[in-house]
């Protein structure tokens, strides 16, 4: 989205919706929350959430 969003500020929003293939009016909604995009942190992750293991003791192999 962000490239999306650089993209629209320098060719415009129309061209970068029709070069991406994506709607006018949601690169117009990216374009004004872009804000919100970049205060974005990436890895809030909850611990124990997830699929279980099938195989755990090949999982700590793994990782080992």
């Amino acid at each position: 989205k962000t490239y999306l969003i650089q993209e629209a500020k320098q060719i415009g929003v129309l061209a970068a919706s029709c070069h991406f293939g994506i709607d006018q009016s949601m690169v117009s909604r990216w374009k004004n929350n872009e804000k919100k995009f970049n205060n974005v942190v990436s890895g809030n992750r909850c611990v124990g959430a997830g699929r279980t293991l099938f195989y755990p003791a090949a999982e700590e192999e793994l990782i080992k």
